[in-house]
């Protein structure tokens, strides 16, 4: 009877862990890049991100897979459908908790350019292609098609942030890809990622730029192969 009542007081007080479930949708508008659709590679990204309360590790997961463009530059719209879930523990003194969400993005990577990434179930314009002058501009546009950094723990970002890298120059914006043998698709992604920073690197003589774009273009191998 006492072991009823504490685990009913527990109850009550919300100091139980609750789990939940539930179905989602996300969805891509279809888009196309017209005329540069010969320079323009577009890839569909599965994301699987945690969300979770104080120090509990998060496994987030990206997974790349080419998509291919039709003749008008156009590619099909895009649809995932998962069940996302966690847990929360509301006590009187904290809340802990966990929770991973699932969404799909389409990123468009064109050499010369920033990368565009396209949100689920955002109402798609007309296609803004800015220029990537500098060297600096390209290495971060081939970042933003590989990287995993935006679902990266707050506590993280916040360190990063005061070391004045947002996001990160560093091969730690990888750490949510999926490895390669996830999928080939994904695989080729990857090394196709990789061959971009090697062609940036055989252009620029700057010895930091240099020796970061090597530690990239080898840890997204080093993922392609695992």
């Amino acid at each position: 009877m006492r072991r009823f009542c504490g685990l009913l007081g527990l109850l009550l007080a919300g100091c139980m862990p609750l789990g939940y479930a539930f179905p989602t949708i996300s969805y891509v508008r279809p888009a196309s890049v017209g005329a540069a659709r010969d320079e323009v590679r577009a890839f569909r990204v599965d994301v699987a991100d945690d969300d979770n309360y104080f120090e509990i590790p998060e496994k987030d997961r990206y997974r790349l897979t080419p998509l291919p463009l039709h003749r008008d530059g156009s590619f099909d719209p895009q649809m995932k459908v998962a069940v996302d879930y966690g847990w929360i523990c509301n006590c009187v003194a904290f809340i802990n908790g966990s929770s991973t969400h699932h969404t799909v993005l389409v990123r468009m990577y064109r050499p010369g350019y920033q990368t565009l990434e396209l949100e689920s179930w955002r109402k798609q314009g007309r296609l803004q292609w800015t220029p990537a002058s500098t060297p600096e501009e390209r290495e971060q546009a081939i970042d933003d098609l590989v990287t995993t950094w935006y679902t990266a723990p707050a506590r993280l970002q916040s360190k990063y942030t005061v070391e004045g890298f947002v996001p990160p120059h560093d091969a730690i914006i990888f750490r949510y890809l999926a490895p390669g043998s996830t999928s080939h698709e994904h695989r080729s992604a990857l090394l196709f990622a990789a061959g971009e920073y090697d062609q940036l690197l055989s252009e620029v003589n700057d010895p930091k730029l240099r020796s970061r774009l090597e530690e990239k273009a080898k840890a997204l191998r080093q993922l392609a192969a695992s």
